[in-house]
């Protein structure tokens, strides 16, 4: 959970914390008395009991961060060493997501032009009103997947972003 720091201090300076889920029965147990869920890069499918508890728990009125990372995979091998392919953590957590009406592309958003010290570190400006982004101008993700959904973006990008799957120049939802 090292890599969470930045988001620890700022839950413990409004008096969250956060709380590592292990298994199943933990999941049911903790969310009983939990105000938001965050799934960051799961590396595992989810059963459908899991899926129910999370679906009860935001009809309930809990809240539901999913966030994925294109450079988070794992690498694949036979049993005999030889190497297969990537296992990249959007399936395991589109399981989910289309629950909620919106799923991860398996692609990585790069921009070559306006960038944060790297084609893949994109500038977001394009936000929309919303108490998530109140105060914000500009965003900064270090590696984002672009987002399908019927329902309106948080955050798009948008000028020379393009996605690695089709490399047009299109609007992409990052933030739902």
């Amino acid at each position: 959970m090292a890599e969470l720091n930045v988001l620890q201090a700022r839950l413990a300076a409004r008096g969250q914390r956060l709380q590592p889920v292990y298994d199943s029965e933990d999941l049911e147990r903790q969310l009983q008395h939990a105000q938001a869920l965050a799934i960051i890069s799961p590396s595992a499918d989810w059963t459908s009991g899991e899926i129910q508890s999370v679906e009860r728990f935001v009809d309930k009125g809990g809240r539901l961060l999913l966030v994925t990372d294109p450079s988070r995979f794992d690498v694949i091998y036979d049993e005999w060493g030889y190497y297969i392919g990537l296992d990249s953590d959007v399936p395991h957590i589109n399981d989910l997501a289309s629950r909620f009406g919106f799923v991860f592309q398996d692609d990585y958003l790069y921009n070559t032009v306006e960038n944060e010290g790297n084609f893949r570190n994109i500038v977001l400006t394009d936000l929309a009103d919303g108490q998530i982004t109140e105060g914000l101008e500009e965003l900064v993700f270090f590696a984002a997947h672009s987002i399908s959904s019927e329902e309106p973006a948080l955050i798009t990008a948008g000028g020379e972003t393009r996605s690695s799957t089709s490399e047009r120049e299109q609007e992409l939802t990052v933030g739902l």
